[in-house]
């Protein structure tokens, strides 16, 4: 279906993105961009006026929507817990334990990486637990924020999307089953066998996730970054959050020793919790298995410091109270961003011109329509297919949703560009693999590169960063990782060449583009 609003529903997330580069000012600028499409809709559709269905946009975005109040609580718990973490010293013991590790700038990243790697089950713990955790540490260091922003977002969607224990894999199993049922007339394919055979076709990801570690064993980073970690090696790394890092409430009082267990304790508890309760109680459970766990550790930290005095209960309420704020702005953000993508989403009904408690802009569904009219060799697919999930990413600010809007496309036009009408097209077909593989690639590859991204708002905050200079940092990372994506990716996977062969050469690449364009911050002649 294309949308009944044609190019009109282009102009809400592009100017969402065009003023937040220009002006800096995010919130402002999802704001204006969320408005733009209320007024679209009461000018160009059927709405009756453009408060009414601000209004509307608004509360269906948050207080209407049940699980992604889940999402809020399970933010506002985790920086609950982190704030008595900081005030009782654990946060201070887990930095001490982890300088042994973190002795320099290189093992300071690599540590990073590497707790990215650990923390695999969902994307959000992941952002949200990394960049509190290692703040202090690449501070002391003279990382960046910016690169610790950067290891953070690119440690976090693309390890839980290829993780085979996380919060992403029965989502992803699910659409595959459904849409390879609507393609295939008979069921001699089994979901899970077709989601792990693309696994090694998620060429971005994959590549996204071992850049980071490229770059952190190299010492050298290029473009806007290289500017960051210069300036962070003379002494400031930056800051979004000074006056709140700065609060009393989440400072130690005087003499506090460090204990690490004080913060692995509640978060070990968390990620047990968050685990078990999706092992036990499936796939449904993902947005109440985020509460518990969050909740769980919140509690533990409490209980592991109110009976022996190390914070008495008025100062545990402070610490949670201003661990929780450092959480709004990214909530403020996340509910504007969620807003527009509800806006550019498919109307409830399947009429083009919608009623107006069901209007919608249709954005993705204009963008797929216009790909659907080019005509696109069967070896071009999974290219295309890459390129689409990302400009859709990219405007709508979701890698999730996006999967859902394009996986359906994705399996049925391959499909059909294949032959399947006229004839028998295996599931496990190289351009079939290469297509489903694509569409999670090119989502977080778009998700990456758009400052709309619930991750990456959410990365930038918990690192201390501000959030469009995480943006343009690490632009130039995911589009070098994009482009050897499709050319060593994408386009010789369709044609036959084993991911298995592509996986060790796209590396190779990378490591080469960086040591061309890459200096090292520390060296004087670079």
């Amino acid at each position: 279906m294309e949308s009944y609003y044609g190019a009109w529903s282009l102009v809400p997330p592009l100017l969402a993105v065009g003023l937040a580069i220009l002006t800096r000012r995010v919130v402002l600028s999802l704001l204006l961009a969320v408005v733009s499409g209320c007024a679209i809709l009461a000018f160009v559709g059927q709405e009756v006026g453009i408060l009414p269905t601000l209004f509307r946009f608004l509360w269906n975005a948050l207080p209407g929507n049940f699980d992604r109040l889940l999402v809020m609580s399970f933010s506002l718990f985790m920086g609950a817990m982190i704030g008595v973490v900081h005030k009782s010293g654990g946060m201070r013991g887990l930095v001490e334990l982890l300088q042994p590790l973190a002795k320099d700038r290189r093992r300071g990243q690599l540590t990073g990486w590497l707790l990215g790697m650990i923390i695999f089950f969902d994307d959000y713990a992941n952002t949200l637990l990394i960049g509190q955790t290692m703040r202090s540490v690449t501070d002391r260091l003279r990382i960046s924020r910016e690169k610790l922003a950067y290891i953070v977002d690119s440690t976090a969607a693309p390890i839980a999307g290829v993780s085979l224990l996380s919060t992403w894999v029965a989502t992803e199993i699910n659409l595959i089953d459904e849409n390879y049922r609507l393609a295939y007339t008979a069921t001699d394919f089994d979901s899970v066998t077709v989601f792990l055979l693309t696994v090694p076709t998620r060429f971005y990801p994959i590549w996204a996730f071992l850049f980071v570690m490229l770059v952190a064993a190299s010492r050298r980073d290029f473009g806007p970054m290289l500017e960051a970690e210069r300036r962070a090696v003379g002494g400031d790394v930056g800051s979004a959050d000074a006056a709140i890092e700065a609060s009393p409430a989440l400072t130690p009082a005087a003499g506090t020793k460090g204990r690490w267990y004080l913060a692995v304790v509640p978060i070990v508890v968390m990620i047990g919790v968050v685990v078990g309760t999706i092992t036990l109680w499936g796939s449904d459970s993902i947005y109440y298995a985020l509460l518990y766990g969050s909740g769980s550790g919140y509690l533990t930290a409490l209980a592991m410091v109110l009976p022996t005095q190390l914070v008495n209960l008025r100062d545990a309420a402070a610490a949670s109270l201003s661990g929780a704020r450092v959480m709004l702005l990214a909530l403020s953000i996340l509910w504007l961003a969620w807003a527009l993508s509800d806006l550019t989403k498919k109307p409830i009904d399947t009429e083009l011109k919608q009623e107006p408690a069901t209007a919608r802009l249709a954005t993705a569904e204009y963008i797929s329509a216009q790909m659907d009219r080019v005509d696109v060799p069967a070896g071009w697919m999974p290219t295309a297919i890459f390129l689409l999930a990302a400009v859709i990413s990219f405007c709508t600010g979701t890698s999730w949703g996006t999967m859902y809007i394009l996986m359906p496309l994705a399996i049925q036009v391959t499909h059909q560009v294949l032959g399947g009408a006229n004839g028998s097209v295996s599931p496990h077909d190289p351009i079939m693999l290469a297509s489903v593989g694509s569409v999670l690639g090119g989502s977080i590859f778009g998700d990456h590169c758009s400052p709309l991204s619930d991750t990456t708002i959410l990365s930038s905050r918990s690192s201390g960063c501000h959030h469009m200079a995480h943006v343009y940092t690490q632009l130039p990372y995911a589009l070098l990782v994009g482009l050897v994506s499709i050319v060593f990716g994408t386009l010789p996977a369709a044609y036959g060449v084993s991911a298995w062969l592509l996986l060790p050469v796209g590396l190779i690449v990378l490591w080469l583009a960086l040591r061309l364009l890459g200096r090292d911050a520390e060296s004087p002649s670079s």
